[in-house]
């Protein structure tokens, strides 16, 4: 939505400088529309001749598609001033039809009302050259503007032909320079609703805008430091909501805050979570799928580049900020699982983005994560957290120039998991290969004790940690989409492993095996490493089953190598898990 909000803000400009021209200028006959004697004062005024003249140049500017209505125009020749009050822009529903029928109409319909406009400062000069305009200051009031998107399939070719234009090009057969010393907007309501497929409805309030030394031109176009063509710009508002397409998410950001000469971007209270509640999202899943619970109450962005967000639909950026934040994510065992696609690890749904991204670096400060899973054999929930999450995400890109340079992802992080042991995590994504999604992955995790490590491998794995302690633990590995081995390196003494059983007819009630557990602890398991001076530090290799994504693999093949290390039979382990 954004970039077609900014287009129409310049199509404002636009526009209401030529209001003002043609207020200046003795062009003001209208043929086909009457003019309305009520609000005529004398014989000189000719304002009702300007409202007929400025509508008639909408309604032949939009081949009939726009109508245009002014209540009150008051202009002011000798201080070089004009105001315009309540002004609508609507669509002709008639026209519309027709056009659509001929193939004709753009795939933008938009409507818009100004509670008042405010334009001063066209000089001498703009009665000769009406291509090169020069302004002080327009004021917009209360603008309030919606968008009707909706692809036709005529207009293609054309949409093709304007991809590689810049802003200014599209602009440029309006004038050949615009140069306006001050633009304020305040107040403004921008609503955007997509109609491609199911009609998706982004809405922004409060928007209120500052922009100086505008300059619209040629040698402007390029110059990534200014902001929608202004050397000084301040741009802020708020609530910001949008309904996903498939109807299961609500994505909303409380406030947005630009600054176009530091080229930086503040976002308050980001949040992306189930429409209608968690319980109402399970209800529409036909097979398991994560459940997102994202909050972020601050983001932070710097070193923007706005002409390639303008003119490229890039989001591109030096340095990003994430603080605070809480990433929640859950899991319903009850429901089917589905077969996933092969592709989509997290740098394959990266380069799978409607909008190129290129974002040097990404820090992520003071942060959360809650994976919860619901586990049917047991009727219980198992949560696992990781907290005091720093770390950064380094060269987050699907633009071909930038792989080319670096074909590398990396993700270095620390935190507590379980809100107690120290975990370092290092990830590395492959953008050179990302068809075969190959990745390589390091993760370091301090002292652990079966009061960690029950809550989680009872739920999960149906297995109990009696009695024992893991020291610490270092695992490596590489992988694609189809499998990944490596190795493991885990310290740990005096342990022993109970598998469980699930009673169904005792309201899912745990029991140990005991007999199981015995032959497991006395001919497979080994209670130490290093045993008796030697240390164990397996390779693994872990076939990737097709039900299971990126953090699942990586899981289960560290897994498969702390059973490798333990000596359990991993058939003791499985035998019970799903």
């Amino acid at each position: 939505m954004s970039k077609k909000i900014l287009i129409i803000f310049i199509a404002i400009i636009i526009i209401s400088s030529g209001i003002y021209l043609y207020m200046r200028y003795h062009v003001l006959k209208a043929p086909d529309i009457a003019t309305e004697p009520s609000k005529k004062e004398t014989i000189l005024d000719l304002r009702p001749q300007l409202i007929a003249k400025l509508q008639q140049l909408v309604k032949e500017g939009s081949v009939g598609l726009y109508k245009l209505t002014v209540d009150q125009v008051t202009p002011d020749v000798l201080a070089s001033t004009a105001e315009i009050k309540n002004v609508s822009i609507d669509v002709d529903s008639a026209m519309l039809k027709n056009l659509d029928e001929a193939g004709k109409l753009p795939d933008d319909i938009f409507k818009m009302k100004f509670s008042a406009i405010h334009i001063s400062g066209l000089g001498i000069a703009d009665f000769i050259d009406k291509k090169n305009l020069s302004i002080n200051k327009i004021s917009i009031d209360k603008p309030v503007i919606e968008v009707f998107h909706q692809s036709r399939a005529y207009n293609k070719n054309k949409r093709a032909a304007k991809e590689n234009l810049t802003l200014y090009q599209k602009l440029s057969g309006h004038f050949t320079s615009l140069e306006i010393e001050k633009i304020l907007l305040s107040n403004g309501k921008f609503t955007h609703h997509n109609r491609d497929k199911k009609e998706v409805v982004s809405k922004l309030e409060n928007v209120n805008i500052q922009l100086d030394k505008i300059l619209v031109d040629s040698s402007t176009q390029y110059d990534a430091s200014r902001y929608l063509f202004a050397k000084f710009s301040k741009l802020e508002a708020e609530n910001y909501h949008v309904i996903t397409p498939d109807n299961m998410y609500s994505f909303s950001v409380g406030k947005i805050a630009v600054s176009g000469e530091r080229r930086h971007l503040k976002a308050n209270n980001i949040v992306f979570e189930p429409n209608g509640g968690r319980a109402a999202f399970i209800k529409k899943l036909k097979d398991r799928k994560m459940v997102f619970d994202i909050h972020i109450p601050t983001f932070e962005m710097d070193g923007i580049d706005w002409w390639a967000l303008l003119n490229r639909d890039q989001w591109a950026g030096d340095k990003g900020y994430i603080k605070d934040a809480t990433f929640g994510v859950y899991a319903d065992r009850r429901l089917p699982a589905p077969v996933l696609k092969q592709n989509n690890f997290p740098h394959q749904l990266v380069m799978r983005l409607p909008m190129l991204i290129d974002i040097k670096n990404l820090f992520i400060e003071r942060s959360k994560v809650v994976y919860e899973e619901y586990n049917p054999q047991v009727d219980k929930t198992v949560t696992v957290t990781i907290n005091r999450l720093n770390g950064t995400i380094d060269n987050i890109t699907n633009v071909k120039s930038t792989i080319a340079q670096n074909p590398w992802t990396k993700v270095n992080a620390k935190a507590l998991f379980m809100n107690k042991v120290p975990l370092s995590i290092g990830v590395n994504l492959n953008l050179a290969k990302v068809s075969t999604g190959d990745f390589t992955a390091d993760i370091l995790v301090d002292t652990l004790n079966n009061e960690l490590i029950n809550p989680i491998s009872e739920l999960s794995s149906l297995f109990s940690v009696k009695r024992g302690q893991i020291q610490s633990g270092k695992a490596h590995m590489s992988g694609d989409n189809s499998i990944a081995k490596g190795n493991i390196i885990l310290y740990y003494n005096d342990l022993h492993v109970t598998p469980l059983k699930t009673i169904k007819k005792d309201n899912g009630k745990q029991k140990s095996k005991h007999a199981t557990s015995l032959v497991a602890n006395i001919l497979f398991i080994k209670n130490s490493n290093p045993l008796k001076g030697s240390l164990r530090q397996p390779s693994f290799i872990e076939h990737r089953d097709p039900y299971t994504g990126f953090v699942k693999l990586i899981w289960t093949s560290i897994r498969a190598g702390i059973v490798k290390t333990v000596g359990i039979p991993l058939k003791i382990i499985d035998k019970n898990a799903e």
